[in-house]
């Protein structure tokens, strides 16, 4: 029962009382009702008086009654605009001018609203066919009419900008899709969609876990030094960070290490961090035939040097190749 049309006991059985709303409604059953008694053609104009004075009082019964009808199928609003009138025929007259123009209007908005509705991406498509149906079922109770074709044509024209490839494959397809199809195929895209959307969310928090191991800030912790120091000869800390290099330099001392008790002590002049070489000075001054038989060790060399050949077990001939001394002579190896 609509909610504007309501039936009423009072001596007659479901009187029907207009409220001013839905008027197609009303008009298809207040029609029914006039046609059922014989009435609908006095009211529309199509049966008059005649000037045979039997025919008039024929019409004139019919004419009261259709009149009755009418006047009693109104609510209190719709009573008085049409009370100033006197037959059937003026009061429906009324009726219609009134509220036939607002009803073509409100068609008209109902259309233009079916038309123009667009699915927005990731909303419910379930809720967007259902209100597409039920704009297609309001033009209905309107008195105009959508078929089903019309509107699965306009609903794939309302999801063609989320969905513009499947609008072009179901719009060239041969019969054209029914309306039943269409909406199928709407709510699979939407499940698919979806399902892709779910994964690939999945498939990045996955991501960001592992890439995010790597960046997690974890507390310092030193790490363990097994080798010796080349300044100290301490064991468990590197050159540049013993505090025994530190304090000689921040007193202007500046060697490549402190020398160990018994042996000659070996004084740098000059050493640059950032340069491999630097000067060897030693404070013992011997003539060069007195160390021929004697080791000659330098830890910035490749390769450490005698002149006695017979210190060696085991001896490979190479290339001779030219060396130079730290006092800028030269010697040929072997």
């Amino acid at each position: 029962m609509s909610p504007t049309i309501t039936h009423l006991k009072e001596g007659k059985a479901n009187s029907l009382v207009f409220a001013g709303v839905n008027f197609n409604i009303y008009k298809v059953r207040i029609q029914a009702k006039l046609r059922g008694k014989g009435l609908w053609k006095v009211v529309i104009g199509e049966d008059t008086r005649d000037d045979d004075a039997d025919d008039d009082d024929e019409f004139d019964s019919k004419e009261d009654k259709a009149f009755d009808i009418l006047v009693n199928s109104l609510d209190d609003d719709n009573l008085a605009y049409v009370s100033h009138v006197t037959t059937s025929k003026e009061v429906w007259d009324l009726l219609v001018t009134r509220y036939e123009a607002r009803t073509y209007a409100d068609v008209s908005h109902v259309i233009h609203e079916l038309h123009t509705k667009v699915y927005v991406p990731g909303s419910s498509m379930q809720k967007h066919v259902t209100d597409m149906r039920g704009l297609q079922q309001k033009v209905l109770l309107m008195g105009s009419r959508v078929d089903d074709d019309m509107l699965g044509r306009i609903l794939l024209t309302s999801v063609k900008e989320a969905f513009p490839t499947m609008v072009k494959i179901l719009r060239s397809r041969e019969p054209s899709p029914t309306l039943d199809q269409i909406t199928n195929r709407l709510l699979a895209k939407e499940d698919e969609m979806k399902s892709r959307t779910t994964t690939k969310r999945k498939a990045d928090d996955e991501q960001l876990l592992y890439t995010g191991k790597p960046d997690k800030n974890r507390p310092f912790k030193k790490q363990v030094v097994k080798d010796k120091c080349h300044y100290c000869h301490k064991v468990g800390h590197h050159a540049f960070e013993c505090r025994f290099k530190k304090r000689d330099l921040a007193k202007g001392i500046t060697r490549k290490c402190i020398p160990i008790e018994g042996e000659d002590q070996i004084n740098i002049l000059q050493h640059d961090d950032d340069d491999e070489g630097f000067i060897l000075a030693t404070t013992d001054e011997s003539p060069r035939s007195d160390i021929e038989d004697a080791w000659i060790l330098d830890s910035a060399c490749t390769a450490d040097v005698t002149g006695d050949k017979t210190r060696f077990a085991k001896l490979a001939r190479t290339r001779p190749s030219t060396m130079q001394l730290a006092d800028n002579t030269t010697v040929q190896s072997m």
